[in-house]
Order: structure tokens, then sequence, then C-alpha cells
């Protein structure tokens, strides 16, 4: 028994000297997403950053962060460009994910993308939404059967900012992105350098129409170790629970 037991904690051993020091790299969209994470003169800021630092003393592995087009990011992980997507989940891009052997990580958060709009639209129908707005490259997957029967008029977006002022300004009846991004952006952001009137008390969150519940996760091809590594670490609950408290996106789905 006592070979055995060396054996196991040499096997171990073996493991961890493989993963010290390797780098991975993860492809992540070129997108404002914090407090999740956004992009800081070239790196990574936010809880998805503060999170791999943590797994990073726990692993031994070490991260380089790659920014992509959030149409080219799965393209990427397939062509070898980067070896992780983070975040990911197995319904984003499912055309091109088809038959490349995409392995996902347990869920890290759970997230809501739903529609945002002005108080004095808090009881219209869902039929009566006739314009809704996005952000470029993201996706408003309960939505599409009515835009595409010609029921709401999609329009786009570059960044959160515009996004919110289309909708105070009446450009659009609804905003669908994801709830903590517009929460977090209308309660942190300085609303004065965008229009005289207090943003977080006009704009509401519809829960009662269409949105996606799910949970964000990382996606790799071939580094099935890590993906073992990364999930045991998750297991542990801290610090995930503890940062997402720090960056206050502990979710409640309603």
């Amino acid at each position: 028994m006592k070979v055995l037991g060396l054996f196991f904690i040499g096997m171990l051993w073996m493991l961890t000297a493989q993963a010290k020091g390797q780098k991975i790299k993860v492809g992540v969209e070129d997108i404002d997403y914090f407090p999740y994470y956004a992009s800081e003169d070239g790196s990574v800021k936010g809880f998805y950053k503060s999170l791999m630092e943590a797994f990073e003393k726990q692993s031994g592995y070490s991260f380089e962060f790659s920014f992509y087009p959030p149409t080219d990011v799965v393209q990427a992980l397939i062509d070898n460009k980067v070896d992780v997507i983070f975040p990911d989940n197995e319904y984003w891009a499912k055309d091109k994910k088809l038959n490349a052997g995409i392995r996902y990580s347990q869920p890290v958060t759970d997230y809501i993308d739903g529609v945002f709009v002005m108080y004095a639209n808090r009881a219209l129908p869902l039929e009566k939404l006739s314009t809704l707005g996005i952000i470029k490259g993201f996706n408003p997957y309960p939505y599409y059967t009515r835009i595409d029967d010609g029921h709401i008029q999609l329009k786009v977006y570059e960044n959160l900012e515009q996004l919110i002022l289309a909708l105070f300004n009446k450009e659009i009846q609804g905003a669908y992105f994801n709830k903590v991004l517009i929460e977090h952006f209308l309660s942190n952001f300085s609303l004065e350098s965008l229009i005289q009137v207090p943003l977080n008390q006009k704009i509401i969150f519809r829960s009662d129409f269409p949105m996606i519940q799910s949970n964000y996760k990382a996606s790799t091809i071939k580094q099935q170790e890590f993906l073992k590594s990364f999930n045991e670490f998750l297991s542990k609950k801290e610090p995930l629970e503890t940062l997402k408290r720090q960056y206050n996106i502990q979710l409640k789905l309603p």
C-alpha cells in the first residue's frame, strides 16, 4: 500500500509539473463586458481576469488573452489560434461548432439576456414591441421569429452607451442585452456625461418578456487536462463565490 501511495503521489507531482508554466491562450470577444471582463491597454480586467489569476496560483497554468470580434472567436479556437474560449456556451454559434469536438467546463456564472424598456413602457404588450436594439455581435435569440416576420425592427449599436442613449431618446422601444451589464452601467457610470436625468430610475427590466437564462463556461478542443483541472477548481466554490460578491454578479434568476 505504501508503494501504491507513493506511485499516486508521484503521478500527481508529474501532472502538476506539466501544468506549471504551461501557457494557455484564451480567446475572448472584443467587447466591453465589464464587470465580467473588458480590455484595458491590451490586457483584461474584471471578474474573469481575477478568477483566472486565482486559478493560476492553484494550477500552475498561465494565461494569455487575445481579443476577437464576436463572430470570429469560435473560428479562432477551431483554427488552433487559441486553446480556450472564455466565456462560451454550447448554444452559441452552433453551426460553426458542428463536429469540432468542443468540450465545455462546468458553469462558472449564470446570466440573463433580456429586454430593458423605459418606465413609460413598463406595461407595453409584447405584440406592441416594434423596435429592438442590440450591440453589434449580440444575438436576440428569443426575438428572431418576430424579427423575421417583420413585427420587430432590429437596430444595431456599437456599444452599451449608444444602446442606452437610443432607448432614452426613443429610437428604440427595447434594449436587448445582458441584465447584469446594463444594471452595472446604470449604477456605476457618470450619467451626467450622457443625459441630464437619472437613468437608473427610468429604465426597467421586463421580466415578463422572453429572455435567455443560462450560464457562461470555458470551452476547448485540445486542452482536456486544463478542463479537468479547471472543473476541480470550480467545484471548491471559493474563491468563485467571493469574486462574484466582489464584482456584484450574484445573479438571481426571476
